[in-house]
């Protein structure tokens, strides 16, 4: 039998160094794959934790409750302590929307998902001319172009 020349012998490392690449490719794809699962389930996770809390304030204060109801209908009868509330509260609602909007913008949460928050952004809208008009001058200045101009289209 003959013995292998060097350059058969690094043909044959060559060869074996590309199947290693192979697999250590597949292998990385694999861990992608589970990655991206891991983030979209914490993404989403957080995001219901986000809409647990915003919902709460609300059922556990009746004192808050009625000023989410008077300030959903007419902003312009609440005090202004209560303004401040109902602002503040309104503010982190639509920036916890628009994290919605950005994650399903990047792919992190899918369309069920956010097809479900975008029937709640868009009938958060639904009502009064008045209610827009409020929305516009205390919160479209805070809001990303892109959310603002599909809230808008909401109506």
């Amino acid at each position: 039998m003959k013995k292998p020349s060097l350059a058969d012998l690094a043909n044959l490392a060559e060869i074996v160094g590309a199947i290693a690449i192979i697999i250590s490719l597949v292998y990385v794809g694999q861990e992608l794959r589970a990655n991206t699962a891991a983030v979209k389930a914490a993404s989403l996770q957080s995001i219901t934790n986000s809409s647990s809390a915003s919902m709460l304030a609300v059922v556990e204060s009746r004192d808050f409750a009625d000023i989410r109801l008077q300030g959903d209908h007419d902003p312009t009868q609440l005090s202004e302590a209560d303004k401040l509330r109902y602002v503040l509260y309104e503010r982190q609602m639509w920036l916890h929307f628009q994290n919605v909007w950005t994650q399903w913008k990047l792919g992190v949460i899918d369309d069920g998902v956010w097809a479900g928050y975008q029937k709640v952004v868009c009938d958060e809208l639904v009502g009064t001319d008045a209610r827009l008009t409020w929305w516009n001058q205390n919160h479209a200045y805070s809001l990303s172009d892109g959310f603002t101009k599909l809230v808008r289209g909401c109506r």
